[in-house]
């Protein structure tokens, strides 16, 4: 399966992304970064519902709606994220009159506002986000609401209503309880701000990067080489699988990086020109054995 991959480095993060097919002809996941300023950045991900052409029109509709009205001006974030989810939804609406054969396309999404002291997202659906904390030694943890029935077991579970057995077998877990169609959405996750450290590392994903377990993912991220080729070896690792259906697959990584060495980073990892000596401060100073 066909890996397409990116990276981006600013003075505060370093972002690599990576995005396969699966056992599909097409694609239904649709991202987009917005860099605001050299400490703050927004990143969108949406996975589209509606088969052939419907989820890939729905999820870039959502996307790119999303991110050409996301606008702090006047505003605080929540209030922002809020707006531009309102924007985006009904964008959503008008495509669906202009295109009535889609008229059950739909999309989950996932919106992280990334500052260099705080984070604040949205989330619709059941698309992860994740963050590995340094100071809890990058033990991965799910801090986003998850809208499926999946996630109303995993809440039983917690309350001992259900066995471990019952959640991991129900028939129904993959099915969304909340989706963006254009209409009114059920149930959305605004968070407050939750303050990150440097070198702590967030996670985006669509659910088909869930093909791996939260502890594959975890170790895969810890032991890779780079910072630069987190986002691939996870999504190698989905494709050495060789499952037969496997859904696309998104997923996002950013990496805080440290204090000390973040100029130098953002300097080295834009100037073309300096790949060479990137190279060498990746290896010698990082510790890093591959750049």
């Amino acid at each position: 399966m066909k890996i397409s991959s990116g990276i981006s480095s600013m003075k505060n993060f370093n972002i690599s992304t990576s995005q396969i097919k699966g056992g599909r002809d097409y694609q239904e996941d649709y991202f987009e970064t917005k860099i605001i300023d050299d400490n703050t950045s927004l990143l969108i991900l949406a996975d589209g519902m509606g088969g052939y052409k419907g989820g890939g029109l729905a999820s870039k509709t959502i996307v790119q709606s999303f991110k050409n009205a996301f606008d702090t001006k006047n505003k605080d974030i929540k209030e922002a994220l809020n707006r531009a989810l309102l924007v985006s939804n009904e964008a959503l609406a008008e495509e669906k009159i202009k295109n009535p054969e889609f008229h059950s396309m739909g999309t989950t999404l996932i919106v992280l506002y990334i500052n260099v002291n705080f984070i604040q997202w949205l989330s619709v659906g059941d698309s992860p986000l994740w963050l590995m904390k340094k100071n809890k030694n990058y033990k991965i943890e799910r801090i986003n609401q998850n809208h499926s029935i999946a996630g109303l077991l995993e809440l039983q579970y917690r309350n001992k209503e259900i066995t471990k057995e019952e959640m991991e077998n129900s028939p129904n877990k993959h099915m969304i309880t909340s989706a963006i169609m254009g209409e009114r959405i059920s149930s959305i996750d605004l968070s407050d701000k939750i303050s990150i450290k440097s070198e702590d590392i967030l996670i985006l994903a669509s659910d088909g990067v869930e093909s791996l377990t939260t502890k594959e993912i975890e170790n895969t991220i810890v032991h890779s080489k780079s910072v630069n080729t987190q986002a691939d070896e996870i999504l190698k690792k989905i494709n050495s699988k060789n499952i037969s259906h496997q859904d696309n697959a998104t997923i996002l990584i950013i990496s805080t990086l440290s204090k000390k060495n973040n100029t130098l980073w953002y300097f080295l990892g834009n100037n073309a020109i300096c790949n060479k000596l990137y190279c060498f401060y990746s290896k010698l100073i990082k510790k890093e054995k591959k750049c």
